[in-house]
């Protein structure tokens, strides 16, 4: 069994020498007979108390994936930097029904270029709707540019009907 990732071979000898922790389904997964790594866009770890994402070694062994679901993992800390560099193509991630409370952990998913949704609601850091909001606007700014108050009021100014005052002649 190899995995071929244009750039290195990985053989089983090789996949014992890689740190799987709390993950060793993914290593049974990856030693099943006719299993190809190459054609996984999700992985479904949900509902497993893993307490942190995989490791960036063992997500690198994926590197088509998309989505990645980890909702109900009793993670409540997690290094973003697994993600970030074991997971560069990653679109959607699930860390929802999770114990979230740093803001940090969340902050540096930003930097994944591909990224367009992320679920952590029900963590204890959606507590507050305004944290929310910051959070979409530190990932997404783009979609969240300022508003133009000058732009507004003077096309609401336009908007008003004119009405003439009566005159009295003098």
């Amino acid at each position: 069994f190899y995995i071929n990732n244009r750039k290195q071979m990985v053989s089983l000898q090789q996949l014992e020498n890689i740190e799987f922790f709390r993950y060793q389904s993914l290593k049974t997964m990856l030693q099943t007979p006719g299993f190809d790594p190459l054609k996984i866009e999700e992985l479904n770890l949900s509902n497993y108390n893993y307490y942190d994402v995989p490791p960036a070694p063992v997500l690198k062994l994926f590197p088509n994936l998309k989505r990645l679901f980890l909702r109900n993992c009793s993670i409540s800390r997690f290094t973003s930097k697994n993600l970030v560099e074991g997971a560069p193509n990653l679109q959607e991630l699930n860390l929802s029904q999770n114990n979230i409370k740093e803001l940090d952990d969340l902050i540096e998913l930003g930097v994944l270029p591909k990224l367009e949704q992320l679920d952590f609601t029900e963590n204890p850091i959606c507590a507050d709707h305004i944290r929310i909001r910051l959070i979409e606007y530190l990932l997404f700014p783009e979609k969240y540019k300022p508003y133009n108050p000058v732009k507004i009021l003077t096309a609401s100014y336009h908007h008003i009907p004119y009405q003439a005052k009566d005159r009295k002649s003098v």
